[in-house]
C-alpha cells in the first residue's frame, strides 16, 4: 500500500524500540526485512551487530534498542529496516513495525527540546499520531554520533 503525498505532510513508517514508536521518513526505508542473522565485526561499538549482504553488497547493521539503551521486547519478532540516507545504506533492528501515517511539518518541533530523552540533533521532526508523540529519527546522524543515547522509558 503506498502512502499519500500530501503538501506539507512527509509520509512516516512507525516502528517500536523496547516500549517507545518511534518513525522514519518514509523515503528513506528500501525495505523491510525479517531479521538476518548479521556476520559480527570485531571491536565495534555494542550498537553494532555486525554486516549483512544486502542486494550483492555488504551493509552494516545496528541495533536500536542497544544504541538507545531501552531493553528490547523478548517476545517481539525484531525485523530488519534497510535505510538510505544520503550515500549511506545500512540496517537497523527494530522490535517491531508499526504503520504508515502522514505527519506534521518540521515547523511543529520545539528545536531546543528534546523529545521522549532524544536530544534535537536526532530528530527530523516530531509527528502527532492521533495524540501521542512519535519521534521522528534521522538514522545517521543518531548512529553515527559518539555520545550514548538514553531514551525514556
Amino acid at each position: 500500500m503506498k502512502a499519500q503525498s500530501i503538501p506539507g505532510i512527509e509520509p512516516v513508517l512507525t516502528f517500536r524500540v523496547g516500549p517507545r514508536f518511534l518513525g522514519i521518513s518514509i523515503s528513506k526505508v528500501l525495505e523491510i526485512l525479517p531479521t538476518p542473522k548479521p556476520t559480527p565485526v570485531p571491536l565495534a561499538y555494542a550498537h553494532v551487530e555486525g554486516i549483512v549482504e544486502y542486494r550483492k553488497a555488504l551493509i552494516p547493521v545496528y541495533n536500536l534498542s542497544r544504541r538507545l539503551s531501552v531493553p528490547p521486547n523478548p517476545s517481539a519478532s525484531s525485523h530488519l529496516i534497510v535505510i538510505r540516507d544520503g550515500d549511506a545504506s545500512f540496517g537497523v533492528t527494530v522490535d517491531e513495525i508499526g504503520k504508515i501515517i502522514s505527519q506534521p511539518t518540521p515547523a511543529d518541533l520545539p528545536a531546543d527540546r528534546p523529545v521522549q530523552g532524544l536530544p534535537p540533533g536526532f530528530l527530523q521532526f516530531a509527528a502527532d499520531d492521533g495524540g501521542s508523540v512519535v519521534p521522528v529519527i534521522l538514522p545517521l546522524a543518531l548512529l553515527t554520533a559518539r555520545d550514548p543515547i538514553r531514551m525514556e522509558t
